[in-house]
């Protein structure tokens, strides 16, 4: 139970108050993290924006006015919202040289320091965290807060977001509890309910495509666009999987944004001419591989040019490139101040590429369609979990969103780990979670990553049988768990 909840006001003596039976907290992964608390007090107590508490050593603010309901002399309701850290991003504009941000390119990691560049204009302490690898991409905005440019850039670069006290990153964070949830006595779960959360058909075979760019005339009898060759079917640009389980269901993906790229580095430039840089790195002769009608032109993903693109010409001799004046905004670059410098990155395109750069994009396209296959091709489900509480308090269990549990249910045909998308946790009492809603079943690679963190034979034994429990038919897998049941210490 908790008792009682200190409220702290900068600068000033703080109030002490008991959470009411209808007090929760409320998490959903990448977008809400707040107490909901309610209490009845016998004075008057005034509650101001900025009044925060301290849970898990994590701070929850006050942000809109609370709610407040006189019942008699001496009794006094209030109902107050809490946000976590995530709710600070949506305090905060997005700019750039004062300016708001309308277009910005580059990888995952360089927009989470322009995120963390935009908190720490009028905030402290706020840092660069972990983020996926990722290519560089050129994103719009309009007029977005930090928070709501965080959601569309995770979704261009297709990674997870989350917020440690005051450390961002792409890149999922979330802790692997070691106890399993299975129903039954003593077991974890009341009960499990299993949601559809998409009604479209499962896709078992994919006909994927690229962009058209950076590919040469004529390119696999005209098709337009990059494909591969996948020997396995017919030599055709596609994919498949499931489809002995679920039949024969085609869809085509032709927006796959991936086409022959090399990044370039500059290594050189000329004092006296802003426009020129070299880049003794390039293996081939721009001037070879020109297409009709187009001029080549560079896209700087690095440096003071990041974002901008120029028209250009190549010397193959001294492998340098000279770019074409650029006005923007009654600005000419590149000009003394903003220019090319040693380091900066690129990239080409409005030319094609050898054919070394057009296999490694092909390639780069079939393990994207399997991807995408591996995610559709399958039942997109979530899962509700009704938890006991003595099992929680049994095993002193405390779970986040992004957090990764152990679900195992032989009729449903799940034994592995699965991401808490959403919760609902009593605030009164810490031992009842109200709602639990779980998502994907998450690959074999995390679990043996848990097996390794916990140094366990048990959880090794365990991994081992999940393992063997995916290719195997019900009946094994029913044998497989009843055998190898663990009881994790």
């Amino acid at each position: 139970m908790v008792n009682w909840v200190q409220i702290f006001r900068t600068g000033l003596s703080t109030v002490y108050v008991k959470p009411g039976t209808d007090s929760v907290l409320y998490q959903k992964y990448m977008s809400d993290d707040v107490i909901k608390l309610n209490f009845t007090q016998s004075e008057y107590i005034e509650l101001n924006v900025g009044d925060f508490i301290v849970f898990s050593g994590v701070k929850y603010t006050i942000n809109k006015q609370p709610r407040f309901e006189k019942l008699g002399v001496n009794k006094f309701k209030y109902e107050c919202k809490f946000e976590g850290p995530i709710h600070e991003l949506d305090k905060v504009a997005l700019m750039f040289d004062n300016l708001p941000v309308k277009i910005y390119t580059g990888t995952a990691a360089d927009f989470l320091s322009l995120f963390v560049l935009n908190m720490n204009r009028d905030h402290v302490g706020y840092e660069v965290g972990n983020a996926d690898s990722t290519e560089a991409k050129t994103i719009t905005f309009d007029n977005d807060t930090v928070f709501s440019a965080i959601n569309t850039v995770a979704d261009e670069f297709g990674v997870s977001f989350s917020i440690v006290n005051k450390t961002l990153h792409f890149q999922e964070t979330g802790a692997t509890l070691s106890d399993s949830f299975k129903v039954g006595v003593y077991q974890g779960l009341y009960n499990l309910f299993r949601k559809n959360i998409d009604n479209s058909n499962i896709i078992t075979r994919l006909w994927a495509y690229g962009s058209d760019r950076n590919l040469p005339v004529g390119y696999r009898d005209y098709i337009g666009k990059l494909a591969f060759a996948n020997t396995a079917l017919s030599n055709e640009s596609r994919v498949e999987n499931n489809v002995n389980k679920y039949g024969l269901c085609e869809r085509t993906k032709d927006d796959f944004d991936i086409y022959p790229t090399r990044t370039g580095t500059v290594t050189g430039v000329d004092s006296g001419n802003v426009r020129l840089f070299i880049d003794t790195g390039i293996d081939f002769n721009l001037n070879d591989y020109l297409l009709p009608g187009l001029t080549p032109k560079i896209n700087f993903k690095s440096g003071n040019l990041i974002g901008r693109t120029f028209e250009c010409s190549y010397n193959n001799t001294t492998k340098t490139f000279t770019l074409d004046y650029l006005t923007d905004s009654g600005i000419t670059f590149p000009n003394e101040t903003v220019k090319p410098e040693v380091g900066d990155t690129y990239t080409i395109y409005d030319i094609y590429l050898p054919q070394s750069y057009i296999d490694d994009a092909e390639t780069r396209l079939k393990t994207a369609a399997e991807a995408y296959l591996s995610e559709y091709s399958v039942p997109r489900v979530t899962y509700e979990l009704s938890i006991d509480p003595m099992y929680v308090r049994e095993k002193e269990i405390s779970m986040n969103v992004g957090d990764y549990v152990i679900v195992i249910d032989t009729n449903l045909g799940i034994s592995g780990l699965i991401r808490v998308n959403e919760l609902e946790r009593s605030y009164y009492n810490l031992n009842k979670f109200n709602k639990i809603e779980v998502g994907t079943l998450q690959k074999s690679g995390k679990l043996q990553e848990l097996s390794k963190n916990l140094n366990n034979t048990k959880a090794t034994t365990y991994i081992n049988t999940i393992n063997i429990a995916q290719k195997a038919d019900t009946t094994a897998v029913n044998t497989l768990i009843e055998n190898n049941k663990v009881v994790w210490k």
